[in-house]
């Protein structure tokens, strides 16, 4: 028997259950007239290709084949099956739609299978696939499937799969072997290739070539995301044509509608003359005078403040009053001079070129349409980076410098060589991310103004990144220790109040001199001024270091001119995430060691379920898996440790080992910093 003999029992197996569940559920929710509504209406001409528009119900269904069935669930997920998802089985999980697409995907290539049947990996995930979806409607027909997950592994009935209580027992083996040393090393990565079409069809709208946004930035002084949410909008194609259309068409609306801060004045000049129907592109915020009980909005560029705006608009548009959107704005001109307090200026449209929301749920969703590879590859090419021409180390390094965007109060120093793109992700590829350059910080700009008694960049961005970290000045006594503060806790007590922040804090800088020279005569974060270099109290609440000595200076062919996101669309998936957690998936497997502090668990942990929210946002993630991002957050935490070692070696951080347990087998492997085992084994030659 083939493998793709085995799949095709599968859905043999599934279809009844299947078609059962979701043809009564349409019923239930659009009533008699449900196989006109739910399969005829929406269906495309293609899927309902042979399909009776009427006749007896048990006939209808009949027709209904397992491809049909699984795409019906999901094409009515959000108005009929999300409603009734439940967190366990039995009964749907907010899981079953992304099972139910990845096998709709793989039904189609079985039907098409060839000569090239499916290798055994992809058979077992098949089934153990389509057993997962089955487990939410019959647990007997899922034993069932279960049987035939044997037979492809070649499992004997006396040679039974490990039971729950089997690995009980090896769970409370106790830990005494010696632990295993682990280095991660440069190895090259899989080659990342997606298909345009495919990646179309789960993220229409929200990608863009990122060849075409540097063609068009070059000559434009307009927002990244601003103009790449116009890419996305008429350039999301793989035909050249439709892309030099499209290109054209962005170009237009840009020297047409994209105005100056300088030429506001004019502008307004030209509202007053038109009369009516001017359109601009600016960036609007609304709020809402509540005296008069109305909205008014406010222009970037134009300087207009206090425009009324419909309540409609408002509501369509949430983001208005969260800081404001960028707009293609239609104006009309009207005044009447014995009504003064009315604003002559009229918003008569509004369409948003950022996104105006967002569905990070089928974000999430769509994860499973690609590998960890491909997947990987597509977060780097929306920061514009091109996967295949770095190695698998470099991709989680460059990786690792988006957590901040993802993760709240998580503390990052990247230190490196000029030219590595260190400050690119804070200035360029989100909005709710700002970078301070080097030079003079204060408390009230950081954190809170006492004279305005207004909250500073912490309580109101998402990352406050510093620049040339080594120029960072502090003219206020107190900075130090209310950064120290904050950096802890997420908190900072000023001027009698306690105030909380979500920003996440990075510090990027170069480095001048050979790693092993800063390692043999001071730290990794002698770059720092001096002061903050040598205190151990705040560089302890580093919760990452990403070795920037690692990555290569960038060339021409290390940015990419494929897909990627469009940036604002992954900076509000970003934002969105941050309100996830996935610390607890490290106890699924593991556990850390007991000679850990709580500051390096709780380091780890930040570390993982941001890397988490990067590579597996829907939580489904293998053992192994999570062994490598565990692996990497050690490895990022202990070399802030070892740099504390030396910083002050009276014994303070000697006695954690950066060592965790496997649960199952009982084995203990200990992550090691490569550049502190290099400088070891150079010493020991020498």
């Amino acid at each position: 028997m083939s493998n793709n003999d085995y799949i095709v029992q599968g859905f043999n197996k599934l279809l009844p259950v299947m078609s059962h569940f979701v043809t009564k559920s349409l019923k239930d929710h659009f009533g008699p007239d449900w196989w006109q509504i739910a399969v005829i209406d929406t269906f495309k001409d293609s899927q309902k290709r042979d399909l009776p528009t009427s006749g007896p119900e048990d006939d209808l269904v009949s027709r209904l084949d397992i491809a049909r069935v699984l795409l019906l669930l999901d094409l009515h997920w959000k108005d009929v099956f999300s409603n009734m998802t439940s967190f366990e089985p039995p009964g749907l999980t907010r899981d079953c739609r992304s099972w139910a697409i990845e096998l709709y995907k793989l039904r189609n290539r079985s039907a098409h299978v060839g000569l090239k049947d499916f290798s055994k990996r992809d058979t077992q995930r098949a089934i153990d696939t389509m057993i997962r979806l089955c487990e939410c409607f019959s647990t007997p027909v899922a034993e069932e499937l279960g049987r035939i997950y044997d037979e492809v592994e070649g499992l004997s009935a006396s040679e039974p799969r490990t039971t729950d209580v089997q690995t009980s027992e090896i769970v409370q083996q106790s830990f005494t072997s010696d632990p295993v040393p682990v280095m991660r090393q440069h190895e090259s990565g899989a080659p990342v290739n997606i298909d345009v079409i495919d990646l179309v069809d789960s993220f229409e709208g929200c990608i863009v070539r990122k060849d075409l946004t540097k063609k068009i930035k070059e000559g434009a002084n307009v927002p990244i995301f601003v103009l790449e949410y116009l890419l996305g909008m008429y350039c999301s194609s793989d035909d050249e044509d439709e892309i030099n259309e499209g290109l054209e068409t962005v170009k237009d609306k840009l020297s047409r509608l994209y105005i100056r801060p300088d030429e506001a004045e004019r502008v307004k000049s030209n509202i007053r003359e038109a009369g009516e129907g001017y359109a601009i592109i600016d960036k609007v915020s609304v709020t809402l005078d509540f005296k008069k009980d109305i909205y008014v909005a406010s222009f970037l560029s134009l300087g207009l403040i206090n425009v009324p705006i419909s309540r409609d608009m408002v509501v369509m548009n949430p983001r208005l009053l969260s800081g404001g959107i960028w707009c293609i704005i239609t104006f009309d001109y009207s005044y009447i001079g014995d009504e003064k307090v009315l604003n002559p200026f009229k918003i008569t449209r509004l369409s948003p070129i950022q996104m105006p929301f967002v569905d990070v749920d089928h974000y999430v969703d769509q994860r499973q349409a690609f590998t960890k590879d491909q997947w990987i590859g597509l977060m780097l090419r929306s920061t514009g980076i091109e996967p295949n021409s770095i190695d698998q180390r470099t991709r989680m390094l460059l990786l690792a410098r988006m957590m901040a965007l993802v993760e709240n109060n998580i503390n990052i120093c990247e230190l490196g060589p000029r030219s590595t793109g260190k400050s690119h992700v804070y200035k360029e590829i989100s909005p709710s991310s700002i970078l301070v350059s080097g030079g003079q910080a204060t408390v009230a700009s950081l954190f809170f103004n006492l004279s305005t008694r207004t909250p500073g960049l912490v309580c109101n961005w998402d990352v406050v990144a510093f620049d040339e970290v080594a120029e960072i000045k502090f003219k206020d006594k107190d900075a130090i220790t209310i950064m120290k503060d904050y950096m802890a806790s997420g908190s900072f007590a000023r001027g009698g109040e306690q105030l909380e922040g979500k920003a996440s804090m990075v510090f990027v800088g170069n480095i001048n001199e050979s790693i092993k020279t800063l390692l043999l005569q001071a730290s990794l974060f002698k770059p720092f001024p001096v002061g903050m270099n040598e205190d151990t109290a705040f560089l302890d609440r580093f919760h990452c270091y990403i070795p920037g000595w690692e990555i290569e200076p960038f060339s021409p062919s290390t940015f990419t001119d494929d897909y990627g996101f469009i940036c604002d669309y992954f900076a509000e998936i970003a934002r969105e995430l941050r309100k996830k957690q996935f610390s607890e998936v490290i106890d699924r497997y593991f556990r850390l060691d007991s000679s850990l502090k709580q500051r390096d668990v709780t380091s780890i942990k930040k570390v993982t379920s941001a890397m988490m929210k990067l590579i597996y946002p829907d939580g489904r993630v293998d053992k192994e898996g999570v062994r490598e991002i565990l692996e990497f957050a050690m490895e990022m935490r202990s070399r802030v440790k070892e740099q504390l070692k030396r910083i002050q070696p009276d014994g303070e951080f000697e006695d954690a080992r950066f060592i965790y347990h496997d649960l199952e087998t009982g084995e203990a492997r200990e992550v090691l910093v490569p550049e502190c085992v290099s400088l070891s084994l150079q010493q020991g030659i020498e």
